[in-house]
This record gives C-alpha cells, structure tokens and sequence, in this order.
C-alpha cells in the first residue's frame, strides 16, 4: 500500500499534476503529523503484543458485571482517557515546537454566508 501511495506521489509530482514547490511545501507542512501517526501506530501494536488491551478489555467485562450499558459506559471511559492522553502529547509537542504541526487553511466563505 505504502508503494503504490509512493509511486502514485511521484507519478503526479513527474507529469507536473503537482508542481515540486508544492509538494515540499506539503511535506513540510505535514511531516510531524505523520511521524507523529507512525509513533502513535507503533505504540498501539507494542501495546497490543504486551496484551494491554485485551486486560484491559476483561478488566471492564469483570467491572460490568455482565451489564451490557455498564461495559459501554467503561469503554467509553476507557477510550476517553486515551484521548485526553493522546490531546496531551499533541498539545506537548506544539508547544515544544512553538508551532503547529500543520498550518490551518485559511476560512472559506460561501456566498450568502456571513
């Protein structure tokens, strides 16, 4: 997948779909954010071989006491937590790097809108 998206990539940048300057401004703009994504990938399926989720996924199942709304409301806990940790380090990284990871496109108005 990784080398079809490759070639794909620079089939655009070879016909002149999109010019080189965009696309090293593109990659400039963009090459926290997937370095981030792979980190966060890696740390998933290290968290998934340590077997993290499935203990944590009994520890609800044991808490919920075989009530179906019980287990929904802990997962969503669960999964809450993990994005308020997640917000954390994204938030971290900004401000260590005093800037956004990825520039914000500019506000698009419609016509009519105010």
């Amino acid at each position: 997948m990784w080398l079809a998206a490759g070639l794909a990539g620079l089939l655009t940048i070879a016909t002149g779909l999109l010019p080189v300057r965009e696309a090293l401004s593109v990659r400039d703009r963009t090459w926290s954010v997937l370095v981030f994504l792979v980190t966060i990938t890696v740390v998933a399926e290290l968290s998934d071989a340590a077997g993290v989720f499935d203990a944590a996924a009994n520890q609800a199942a044991r808490l919920a006491r075989g009530s179906r709304r019980r287990l929904f409301l802990l997962i969503a806990l669960l999964v809450s937590f993990a994005t308020i940790v997640i917000s954390l380090a994204v938030r971290y990284h900004r401000e260590l790097r005093g800037r956004y990871p990825v520039a914000v496109p500019p506000r698009r108005t419609w016509p009519g809108s105010p």
